[in-house]
């Protein structure tokens, strides 16, 4: 018995100091493979040079920085995609250095790239590179606005503002669309102007991202339909001229839009269609809706009923009649 015991106690004593040396042994070997790949970052070949990149990021090692800020100054952009991706991942102590680079890189898909990773590293007002992002709102790439736009979106800073304004008139609708939703994080009400403006937009959806925030912030009473519609231009209509006639918008140039809308092939759309033309109370809409009245699903008729007895009572009655007892049978 004493001699198991005697046999346990070394076995457990040589395993217990050789821990350290087969540590040791694994961080020479780490340290060994580090310094390969350095070497490989001055391959002729930029395949070579960005999976020694890659490779790098598996290690978190003192070693690994100096070159990974170095190669963020190779002359193929891949090369500098895969030091950002690499720099995310091991979120070392040089991110920033690497990323305030990045963002000014002269390759347009590095700078959009650096800017959606700064997204995931810091959050709101620890951005560590505020005024970065907001001279990337003057970007020629729309990409890259988009992505500055995104990027400040939780940070409360007063400087952006005048940035994201100018963004209004950008000749991309969705840097133009982007822009109003940052506007919607910010106090709305110092910009109702501005938003009713956008409205004006030739883009639905801008015009729909500024009936968000207008709606948001309680002015449903200015919404009107959007400009492609009173033009009208032969679009695919939005079933959010419904909603916001239902949330309280009655502008009266809203009628024939939803009229439109009642031969939508979406049973909802055309049911929230007549459940708005009921509220707009106009005498345009009480042919229409008759017809609604023959639609083959039941919730469609039952809301064209409604809106029809809201708009005239008393000529609705003999039609609604009918529609009313095949819908809830006695």
């Amino acid at each position: 018995m004493n001699r198991k015991r005697l046999i346990a106690c070394v076995l457990i004593g040589l395993i217990y100091f050789s821990i350290p040396l087969i540590s040791s042994a694994d961080k020479i070997e780490d340290r060994n493979k580090i310094n390969s790949l350095i070497t490989k970052l001055n391959d002729s070949d930029p395949v070579v040079r960005g999976k020694a990149v890659r490779e790098l990021a598996k290690f978190r090692d003192p070693l690994i920085i100096k070159p990974l800020r170095d190669a963020i100054k190779d002359p193929d952009a891949e090369v500098r995609e895969n030091v950002l991706e690499a720099v995310f991942n091991v979120s070392c102590p040089v991110s920033v250095d690497i990323f305030k680079l990045a963002i000014k890189d002269k390759n347009v898909s590095v700078r959009t790239r650096a800017i959606s990773l700064i997204s995931g590293m810091w959050a709101g007002n620890k951005i560590p590179f505020t005024l970065d992002l907001i001279a990337a709102l003057n970007d020629d790439s729309s990409q890259v606005k988009i992505k500055a736009l995104w990027a400040l979106n939780d940070v409360r800073d007063p400087r952006k503002i005048e940035p994201v304004i100018s963004l209004l008139s950008d000749k991309d609708a969705q840097v133009r669309k982007f822009a109003v939703r940052e506007l919607t994080t910010n106090d709305s009400n110092r910009y109702v102007e501005l938003l009713i403006k956008c409205l004006e937009d030739e883009s639905m959806e801008v015009w729909a991202e500024a009936v968000k925030c207008l709606t948001y912030i309680k002015r449903i009473d200015v919404i009107k339909p959007p400009q492609a519609v009173l033009k009208g231009k032969d679009i695919k209509l939005s079933p959010m001229l419904a909603t916001v006639v239902l949330d309280g918008a009655r502008d009266p140039r809203f009628v024939e839009p939803l009229i439109k809308l009642l031969k939508d092939e979406t049973y909802y759309v055309r049911a929230d269609a007549a459940r708005a033309l009921g509220m707009l109370d106009d005498q345009r809409a009480v042919e229409p809706l008759k017809e609604l009245l023959k639609d083959t699903n039941g919730n469609v008729r039952e809301r064209a009923a409604g809106a029809l007895w809201k708009i005239n009572p008393q000529a609705a009655e003999p039609l609604i009649s009918p529609i009313v007892i095949t819908i809830y049978p006695v």
